[in-house]
């Protein structure tokens, strides 16, 4: 089975999930609020533990569902996309695009600060952080002992890092390197956890349970990034930075925690390059 078919095959699962369950009861709920209206009656929003959703309503499911076609897997193989300044500039593009289409249509309804919590930020929050980090640092040696990567490897016949770090071992262009950099440490950050976290959780929350928007945010969240080998590791990431969002109820925890990962990251790789330390492919 072709890495490709691996990811329509989960993404076909998803949707069918939004389509099937989310946008019905979405609908519902919506038929409800109409039917209370025309009776004079209020229904009021029941308070929720975590992240609060009284704000969110059934457009917000079609929204959502605007992300999952955005993010349907490419119909060529991922290893054929180039890394390149134009494609780099695009993906940064993209990042501020989704940012400002999120809290336009949210920032008409809510107060955006207090809708993500950004005020609440505490320093004891940060322990999320290391929860996250130090989990996908371990999962990460554990499918390296298992021989999870290097199976993958010898399967497809390709490496299975990310064409991203893959351009950090091997680009001699100081802009590529300098936009990476940029997309991955701010722009990905930023961007993935209003998305992910910040949007689709609460929304997929609102309409199901917890435990199925954690799974969905994250199973989705670990789709885009198109990696065979290091989609459990970001699937359990994903999870664990909504569960972080959800416990905390401030969008900032996700997004340093996302910083520090991908700083970390890139700086690992670049380290790796100015003291000529050979660099692992597996």
């Amino acid at each position: 089975m072709t890495e490709n078919a691996i990811f329509f095959s989960i993404y076909g699962s998803l949707l069918a999930i939004v389509l099937l369950y989310i946008l019905p009861v979405s609908i519902f709920d919506f038929r409800k609020l109409l039917e209370a209206h025309k009776n004079g009656k209020h229904i009021d929003e029941p308070e929720t533990a975590g992240v609060a959703t009284g704000h969110i309503n059934f457009t917000d499911v079609f929204i959502a569902l605007l992300f999952f076609f955005i993010f349907k897997p490419p119909s060529t193989p991922v290893e054929a996309t180039e890394i390149s300044t134009s494609v780099l500039g695009i993906t940064l593009v993209s990042q501020v695009f989704f940012i400002g289409m999120i809290a336009t249509v949210w920032g008409f309804r809510v107060n955006l600060v207090q809708a993500f919590g950004l005020k609440l930020m505490q320093p004891r929050f940060l322990k999320w952080s290391a929860i996250v980090i130090l989990s996908a640092w371990g999962l990460t040696y554990l499918s390296q002992l298992t021989g999870y990567l290097s199976f993958l490897e010898s399967y497809y016949g390709k490496p299975t890092l990310q064409p991203v770090v893959l351009a950090l071992q091997n680009s001699t262009d100081p802009s590529i390197l300098a936009l990476i950099t940029l997309t991955a440490c701010i722009g990905a950050p930023f961007a993935e956890e209003v998305i992910f976290r910040g949007f689709l959780f609460p929304v997929i929350k609102k309409y199901s349970n917890l435990p199925l928007a954690l799974f969905v945010s994250g199973l989705l969240f670990a789709l885009i990034h198109y990696n065979l080998g290091y989609f459990p590791i970001l699937f359990v990431m994903g999870v664990l930075l909504a569960l972080a969002y959800e416990r905390t109820r401030c969008l900032w925890v996700p997004i340093i925690t996302h910083i520090i990962f991908n700083s970390i990251t890139i700086a690992a790789q670049l380290s790796m390059r100015v003291v000529d330390i050979p660099v692992p492919q597996q």
